[in-house]
């Protein structure tokens, strides 16, 4: 060897030998806990519980209808102080996926939760909704007759009707 790098290679090896070393080890704990320590301070892990958020389907077929209103599910959301107390209904997205969805019955899927970064889904409740699927008919009144209720009287409206918008209530014409 160089008597350079000897030299140099001789005073790293007295540096450990004399117990430096633990010392070293000791300080580089120390100093990555401090980090953890004054990270979580300034933006600690906090969780939130969104009570009654409503799902949305998706990639239903155009001749089938949903029967009735969708479920709420409630979830409870994980991540930093700064980004979950600013958190608005709208940013969390819950779907469920009919994409496989070809005839009219009763189906069980499961509830798909969309969240910005950095926030983690800790629990959704439930995490299965059933949905019953009806084909749109062209004629007739009733669920699938693809024409919504009279709001005023809550009966179905006459065949060939249009809604007309008013100022308080529809009226059918």
């Amino acid at each position: 060897m160089r008597p350079r790098l000897r030299l140099t290679w001789t005073r790293f090896r007295n540096f450990f030998d004399q117990g430096n070393l633990v010392r070293f080890l000791v300080s580089l704990i120390l100093a990555f806990a401090l980090w953890a320590w004054v990270t979580a301070q300034t933006d600690p892990e906090i969780t939130r519980t969104i009570p009654a958020v409503p799902v949305q389907e998706v990639n239903l077929g155009g001749s089938l209808t949903i029967v009735g209103p969708l479920p709420t599910v409630q979830l409870l959301l994980a991540g930093p102080r700064s980004r979950i107390q600013p958190l608005e209904s709208g940013t969390v997205q819950v779907t469920v996926d009919l994409s496989d969805v070809k005839q009219p019955g009763t189906y069980t899927r499961p509830v798909h939760v969309s969240v910005p970064s950095e926030i983690r889904v800790s629990n959704v409740t439930p995490t299965t909704i059933t949905v019953q699927i009806e084909r749109i008919s062209s004629q007739g009144r009733g669920p699938g007759s693809g024409r919504a209720p009279d709001v005023a009287t809550g009966t179905d409206p006459p065949p060939g009707s249009v809604a007309v918008p008013a100022a308080s209530t529809p009226r059918w014409t």
